[in-house]
């Protein structure tokens, strides 16, 4: 049973790989060459009988999982993550699970430091946050996620943890700052979120102008 189910997944992944490389760029002759490819190895695979089937069968298995295993370098169509990955380097270059470790570290303190500290990080977290909304504006979210819960089991963890972590956070910023209705017009969103980001920068300079003024009462 665990076989066959393995069998019917990777059928499946090979259809939505024919499907996502017929929906690519008309000019780009790789992506229909591989699904014009995929799709007679699956019907191929379909018609057959008896030992033929098993073999043509195995062959069509191969051939997906070969093409999955290096869909990193392959059309974007057939990469989950590819509209993403302008949002995933940003996650990359700072930690996505995001927290109040540092209001924590300084509560109750007047250590000017630990407050400045505190004040950067918070100012430098929601710039972060809006910039990942703000990159992820072009990317089909639902789709992106249908990835993972049609083909969860061929997806490495680390796709599936940053689908997860992207999704909160887009959800997260879309409803606090109230933007999620902007999506489709991406003008009216980037002047938004420029409003937002000046208000973050500013509250970073205004922390820097305290930290100076802590320690000029200090000497």
């Amino acid at each position: 049973m665990e076989q066959y189910q393995l069998s019917k997944e990777i059928l499946n992944l090979g259809s939505k790989l024919v499907e996502e490389l017929n929906m690519s760029d008309s000019n780009d002759t790789l992506s229909r060459w591989m699904a014009h490819y995929i799709a007679e190895l699956i019907n191929n695979a379909e018609k057959a009988e008896g030992e033929a089937k098993a073999t043509l069968q195995q062959k069509c298995f191969d051939t997906i999982m070969k093409l999955w295993a290096n869909r990193n370098a392959t059309p974007n169509a057939i990469r989950p993550l590819a509209g993403l990955e302008d949002a995933i380097l940003l996650l990359k270059k700072v930690a996505y699970e995001f927290d109040g470790h540092w209001h924590r570290y300084y509560e109750g303190s007047d250590n000017y430091w630990k407050k400045f500290g505190a004040e950067v990080n918070d100012a430098n977290r929601e710039i972060i946050r809006l910039l990942v909304f703000l990159q992820s504006i072009d990317t089909d979210m639902v789709n992106v996620k249908k990835w993972v819960s049609d083909h969860s089991n061929l997806l490495s963890n680390e796709e599936k943890e940053i689908v997860e972590g992207l999704d909160k956070i887009i959800s997260e910023t879309g409803y606090y700052y109230q933007m999620q209705e902007l999506r489709g017009k991406p003008i009216e969103l980037e002047s938004v979120i420029l409003t937002h980001l000046e208000k973050r920068v500013e509250d970073i300079n205004i922390a820097w102008q305290n930290l100076q003024d802590s320690l000029s009462n200090k000497r």
